[in-house]
Order: structure tokens, then C-alpha cells, then sequence
């Protein structure tokens, strides 16, 4: 057998039966992010459960009246869990590493309120746990105010689930990235190229997303880009072009990603989690020069 470590649930002294082992000639998880084999076994997307423990930074960019950019900023922490239904959006067009969706109301992602019992994230200064909502899709947490940070750089810690109806018990490991140092976007030009740029690290990935949305015929337009964590990345101005037009405002998000994949036996389904640190920015969305 090939196992996670014993230290990925420290807090329960117990592993989750058939969650993180695999027989010596099962390999383990096999797909990518969100699919796992079909009964033909090919790779196909699966309902998801979505684990983010993030800590981030959030501004916002106005334009004052002497016309230089001023950015107000906070940070916060989250620790959320969604289930996700198999994505089905296809993009409007596809650039290099970046590809625009347009879809109706928030995001094209769908949640659903699936269970997983209770899920445990095994932080330094003791676990977090996660229930099922009483009043929606997503999990809640007992995440107190009281917490400054969830993890620093390079810290390993456990995301467990001992399972439900819908996903049954997982046990993965995550490692904390580094820091996110990136510099201030300001705005945003449809039909403009928009370059993000950042301090280059190891970690597994970072996800860049640009959203607008018509609040009056609750349509969304989003530019979702996932790269190496090389240091910058630019969207094409095509994609710009696609960001809905009477938003005066747009979101860009940056987030820096260490991963960890579960396949787990006996249902169709897959589990991310991911340790985060993100930068999201509110900036005035303008119309090409």
C-alpha cells in the first residue's frame, strides 16, 4: 500500500477508511484538477468538492481628482468548502493559458449542496472545522475572529474529511506558498492587453481571474487564466474586448496555489484543496482609447 502521511489528521488519531491509500498497483489519483476516470477510464469532469484555505489581500483603486490612482487595501483569511457541479461552461475563446466565459448571474460554477460531513483542516495553532451550511450550498467554519493568519510559508498541514452522503472521507496535505508580492493593477482597458505581473516562486500555480457583470440583466462575463508560478502573465486583448461594457468596474484576481487531488473510492466525484494566498483588486474597467 502506498498511504498518505500518519501526521495528516494528527488531531483525530485515526485514518479515514479507503482516503489516501491506494494498492501498490493503483498509482492513486490519475486526472487532473476536477475530473477523475469514467468507466472507460478516460479523464472526465466530476462533481467537485472545493477546499481553499486563502489568506488575502483585498483593495480597491478609484480615480481621485488629481487624477493618480489611490488604493485602499485590508487583509483577511477564509477558509471555505463549496461542491461544485461538473464544470459544463465552454469558453467564448481560448488565448494561450487564458480563455473568457460569459454566463448568467454570478459565475458559471454551480453549487450544490453536497455532503461531506465534517471537514477538518489541521492549522498550526489548532484545527478548524468545517459543517455543512443549514442555509446553503457551502460549508460553514468555526474560523474565529481571533485569528490574525492561517499558515506561514512552507508550513505543511492536513485537509480531512471523514465523509457523507454525497463524498466519502479524504485525508490530503497541503504546503503553504510564499507570500504574493505583485505589482498594483490599476485598471482595466477592454481591448487592451492587460499584463500581471508578480515575484516568481515554486508554488504548483497561480490563477489569475478578471470579472465584470451587468447588475440589471445579471449577465457575467470572466477571464480565467491558470500558469506556472513564473512571474507574469499577460491577457490578450481579445479577451479584454469580451468584458461586459456597462460595468464601469472590473475585479482582477491573483492567487498563488499549492494543490493536493483526491480520487476517493466509491463515488464519482473528486476533492481539491488548496492553500492560498490572493490578491484581489477593484479597478475602474474603461473603454479602449
Amino acid at each position: 500500500m502506498r498511504c498518505l502521511p500518519m501526521m495528516a489528521l494528527p488531531w483525530l488519531a485515526l485514518t479515514v477508511a479507503g482516503a489516501g491509500c491506494y494498492p501498490a498497483n493503483d498509482p492513486g489519483p490519475a486526472c487532473g484538477y476536477g475530473q477523475r476516470p469514467g468507466d472507460d477510464g478516460v479523464c472526465a469532469a466530476a462533481d467537485t468538492l472545493v477546499v481553499d484555505v486563502d489568506q488575502r489581500t483585498d483593495s480597491t483603486c478609484r480615480d481621485p481628482a488629481d487624477g493618480a490612482p489611490a488604493c485602499s487595501t485590508r487583509r483577511g483569511i477564509g477558509i471555505n468548502a463549496c461542491p461544485v457541479r461538473a464544470s459544463t461552461a465552454q469558453p467564448e475563446l481560448v488565448v494561450g493559458d487564458c480563455a473568457l466565459f460569459l454566463h448568467e448571474g454570478q459565475s458559471p460554477d454551480q453549487t450544490f449542496a453536497g455532503d461531506a460531513g465534517a471537514i477538518i483542516v489541521g492549522l498550526f495553532d489548532g484545527p478548524v472545522t468545517l459543517a455543512p451550511s443549514t442555509d446553503g450550498d457551502c460549508y460553514d467554519s468555526d474560523l474565529l475572529p481571533a485569528r490574525e493568519q492561517l499558515f506561514l510559508a512552507d508550513d505543511e498541514f492536513s485537509v480531512g474529511g471523514l465523509g457523507g452522503a454525497d463524498f466519502p472521507g479524504f485525508d490530503l496535505v497541503l504546503t503553504a506558498p510564499e507570500p504574493l508580492l505583485i505589482d498594483r493593477v490599476t485598471e482595466v482597458i477592454r481591448g487592451a492587453a492587460l499584463p500581471i505581473v508578480w515575484t516568481a516562486s515554486d508554488a504548483d500555480r497561480v490563477t489569475v481571474v478578471v470579472t465584470t457583470r451587468d447588475e440589471a440583466s445579471d449577465r457575467g462575463a470572466r477571464i480565467s487564466c491558470i500558469v506556472d508560478d513564473d512571474g507574469d502573465v499577460t491577457i490578450d486583448g481579445t479577451l479584454t474586448a469580451g468584458l461586459i461594457g456597462s460595468d464601469d468596474t472590473a475585479q482582477v484576481f491573483v492567487l498563488r496555489q499549492n494543490g493536493d487531488h483526491a480520487e476517493p473510492a466509491g463515488a464519482a466525484v473528486v476533492v481539491e484543496a488548496a492553500a492560498t494566498v490572493s490578491d484581489v483588486v477593484l479597478v475602474p474597467l474603461r473603454a479602449a482609447p
